[in-house]
C-alpha cells in the first residue's frame, strides 16, 4: 500500500508539471496579452476586454463508432477568465490573445499559413490549430493528434499530426520585440455554428477553432476560413460528424507606416502631411492647403495653381507670390499686377 501511495504521488507531481509546462505566458504589456493554457490553468485577463480564443499548438482527440467517445474541447472567456472546457476523449493546450484597443503600441504579425511557412524568426508567438479532421479508428485503440510549432531560430511554422490525425494549416500571432512600431488588431471568438461575417478585406488573420464537438463514425472536421478578397470569414459548421465555432486575430500595419500610398496623392507614410505619427491609421486626412479644393489666402488660384503651392503637401498656400499679384511693376510699363497689366 506505501508503494502504490508513493506512485500516486508521483504521478500527480508528474500530472502537476506537465500542466505548468504546458501553462506558458508569451507576451503581456498593458495593451496585449497572449500565451497558452493547460486544461487545468484558469488565466485572468482583466483589463483586456476582446479576445482570441482557440485550441493551441496541441489537440488530442480519442473516439470510437459509438456514442461513447465522443471528443470535445472549448476554450473560452467568462467573467475576465481564460479556461478549457473539455471531456475524457479530448486533450491539449488552449491559446488566447486578448487586447483592450485597437490601436496596439506593437509590431504585430498574424496570419494562417501552411505549414513551412517562413514567418520570420525571433518572434514571440502563439499558434492556433484549425482545419483538422480526425479520422475515427474503428477499434478505438488509436487516437490521432494534430499539432502546430513555431522554430524561433529558423522562423518557420510547422504542422504535424498522427496516422489519425489530419491537418493543414497554422495559425500565428507574434509580437516582434526588436521592431518599434504600431498594429491595428481586431478579434473575436464566436460562439455559433454557421454563417459567415464579412470583417473587412485584405487582413492579415490568424484563424483559430474555439469549440469543437465530434459526434459519429468517421471524421471529426473543424474548417474555418477567411476569404481576404471579400471579406468574409465563416463562423462556424454544424451537421456530419462535427460541431465546430471559430475566432480570428487580425492585425495590420497602420496607413502611416504600411509603406503604402494609401491616397494616392505621391506621397507615403510620414512624408504625406496626412500622417501625424507612425500611429496614424487615416493617410489621407487632414489636408493640406495645397490639395484642398480651396484658395485658402484669397488670390482666386486654387491648390498647385497657386504660385504658393511647391507640392500637394505644402500647408501653406500663401507664401509664394506671383509676379502679377507682387504689387510691383516688374516690366516698367506703368501697370502693376493682374487685371490691369495686359501681360498678366
Amino acid at each position: 500500500m506505501k508503494n502504490i501511495k508513493y506512485i500516486l504521488l508521483a504521478l500527480a507531481l508528474t500530472f502537476s508539471l506537465i500542466n505548468a509546462a504546458w501553462a506558458q505566458q508569451v507576451f503581456r504589456d498593458n495593451q496585449l496579452v497572449m500565451g497558452y493554457l493547460s486544461p487545468s490553468q484558469v488565466v485572468d485577463v482583466v483589463g483586456y476586454d476582446r479576445c482570441f480564443t482557440s485550441i493551441g499548438d496541441y489537440l488530442w482527440i480519442r473516439s470510437d463508432n459509438s456514442q461513447n467517445k465522443e471528443p470535445r474541447f472549448e476554450v473560452t472567456v467568462t467573467n475576465s477568465q481564460v479556461r478549457i472546457a473539455k471531456n475524457q476523449h479530448a486533450d491539449g493546450r488552449g491559446a488566447y490573445v486578448c487586447h483592450n484597443t485597437e490601436l496596439v503600441n506593437r509590431k504585430i504579425l498574424s496570419g494562417y499559413v501552411p505549414s513551412g511557412t517562413n514567418i520570420g524568426a525571433g518572434l514571440s508567438c502563439v499558434l492556433s490549430i484549425s482545419n483538422f479532421s480526425k479520422v475515427r479508428e474503428a477499434s478505438g485503440t488509436v487516437p490521432g493528434s494534430v499539432s502546430c510549432a513555431y522554430n524561433s531560430a529558423t522562423g518557420r511554422v510547422q504542422a504535424s499530426a498522427t496516422q489519425a490525425g489530419r491537418i493543414s494549416n497554422c495559425g500565428y500571432v507574434c509580437v516582434d520585440p526588436s521592431v518599434e512600431g504600431f498594429s491595428n488588431v481586431i478579434s473575436r471568438s464566436y460562439k455559433i455554428l454557421s454563417g459567415s461575417e464579412n470583417i473587412g478585406t485584405n487582413r492579415k488573420c490568424a484563424l483559430g477553432t474555439n469549440f469543437f464537438f465530434s459526434e459519429c463514425s468517421g471524421a471529426g472536421v473543424a474548417a474555418a476560413s477567411y476569404d481576404s478578397s471579400t471579406g468574409l470569414a465563416i463562423k462556424g459548421i454544424n451537421g456530419g460528424c462535427s460541431d465546430a465555432s471559430f475566432s480570428y486575430f487580425c492585425s495590420n500595419s497602420t496607413q502611416c507606416q504600411d509603406g503604402i500610398d494609401n491616397d494616392a496623392d505621391g506621397f507615403i507614410d510620414g512624408a504625406d502631411f496626412s500622417c501625424g505619427s507612425p500611429g496614424d491609421n487615416d493617410e489621407t486626412n487632414p489636408k493640406a492647403q495645397c490639395q484642398d479644393g480651396l484658395d485658402n489666402d484669397v488670390d482666386g488660384l486654387t491648390d498647385l495653381t497657386d504660385p504658393g503651392c511647391s507640392n500637394n503637401q505644402d500647408n501653406n498656400e500663401g507664401d509664394g507670390t506671383s509676379q502679377c499679384q507682387d504689387t510691383l511693376d516688374n516690366d516698367s510699363d506703368g501697370a502693376i499686377d493682374f487685371p490691369n497689366d495686359f501681360s498678366c
